[in-house]
Parts: C-alpha cells; sequence; structure tokens
C-alpha cells in the first residue's frame, strides 16, 4: 500500500502527492488517462488526480453552495458519488442540494475496447463472463441461435435496441424467458455477445 495523494490531515490544497490536503474524500472514477477524479466530499470540491499524484481542483469553490458556473465559479455540498461517462463530462452525486451534477469537464472517456492488452481489464472480463455463460445461476435469458442455447444477462443485452424491445414483446416464452434468432449464426451470434459484454469489436 502506497499513498497517492494526500498526508493524512484533513484541509484544502492543490499540490503534487503529500502536499496536497483533502477531506473526506469518498468517490472515485478514472478517465481513459488514467487520472482519478474524486469527490473531495468535506471541501465540497471535485479534484483531478494525475498519475503521479498531482491534485488539482476540477470544479467547486471550496464553500458549500449550489451554483453553477465553469470550474471554480461552481459550488456543490458534500459532492458524494460520481463518474465519468462516454463523453467525457462528469456525473456528481451532490448528495446535500439533493441532486445530480453535470461538469462539461472535456475528459478523455474510459473504453474497456482500447484495453484488451494481454491481463487487461477486457481480457479478464471476456474470461470472467465465459465462464458464468454455462451457469443457469448467473443467467437469467437463453438465447436459441441454431443448435445452441446462450445463457445471457437481460441486463447486458439490453444495450442493443433490438433486445431491449424483444425483451418486452411476446418474442418471450413463458417465464423461462427463451428467446429464439433466426438469421444468424452461432458464431456471428458470439461476436455480437463480445461487443455487448465487453466493447471488444
Amino acid at each position: 500500500v502506497s499513498t497517492l495523494a494526500g498526508n493524512g490531515t484533513p484541509g484544502n490544497s492543490e499540490g503534487p502527492g503529500d502536499s496536497a490536503c483533502l477531506n473526506e474524500p469518498q468517490g472515485v472514477a478514472v478517465d481513459g488517462d488514467d487520472n482519478l477524479i474524486v469527490s473531495d466530499c468535506g471541501n465540497s470540491r471535485i479534484v483531478k488526480i494525475t498519475r503521479e499524484g498531482i491534485v488539482t481542483t476540477l470544479a467547486g469553490n471550496g464553500s458549500e453552495g449550489s451554483s453553477n458556473g465553469v470550474g471554480l465559479e461552481a459550488s456543490f455540498n458534500y459532492p458524494s458519488g460520481l463518474v465519468v461517462d462516454i463523453e467525457g463530462n462528469v456525473l456528481v452525486c451532490d448528495l446535500r442540494n439533493h441532486c445530480i451534477r453535470l461538469i462539461a469537464a472535456e475528459l478523455t472517456p474510459l473504453k474497456l475496447s482500447e484495453r484488451t492488452q494481454e491481463g487487461g481489464p477486457t481480457e479478464k472480463i471476456s474470461t470472467f463472463l465465459s465462464t458464468q455463460f454455462p451457469d443457469p445461476k448467473f443467467s437469467d435469458v437463453s438465447i436459441c441461435v441454431g443448435d445452441r442455447t446462450f445463457r445471457l444477462h437481460m441486463v447486458i443485452l439490453s444495450r442493443c435496441p433490438f433486445f431491449k424491445a424483444t425483451f418486452s414483446s411476446e418474442f418471450i416464452e413463458g417465464t423461462e424467458k427463451i428467446v429464439r434468432l433466426e438469421d444468424i449464426t452461432p458464431e456471428a451470434f458470439e461476436c455480437v455477445i463480445e461487443n455487448l459484454y465487453t466493447d471488444n469489436i
């Protein structure tokens, strides 16, 4: 275990490594450049921490409030969970303002398809999911393609508009949730599955 940023003393300051001070950091997200985006709750601000541990304020002026604006013009009230979306914005749960805030941060979004090196996240996810396909305990829908049956997960397949519509239609057979597909080979369907589950094309 090593400390990337912060020195263990509550405070509000920027800088490298342990010269920076945070106050009750909670939510953490990662962007496509491997920066950490952190909700510094006690300081009512959102900070960015580089791989080298340099802390800078992304948004929030350090005072509790609910004003919108650019960078330090904005204010939060105990921001907590956050995420970087596919357009590089940061979505923040502004807890005590009872709302969700959007920061147009223009960050590089994190894409699993960009991380396909050996041992990377995409490979690990693919390996994990491939072990779960045959086990009915971890699936909630069966897709029949040709002479093969794929045991899959509706919440992930619903990323595709076709499946989202299918799961709310008469194509589902009874309570067992079976969908039969025509005009596609099992091999082609496997490629569709890999894309839906891992974003790896």
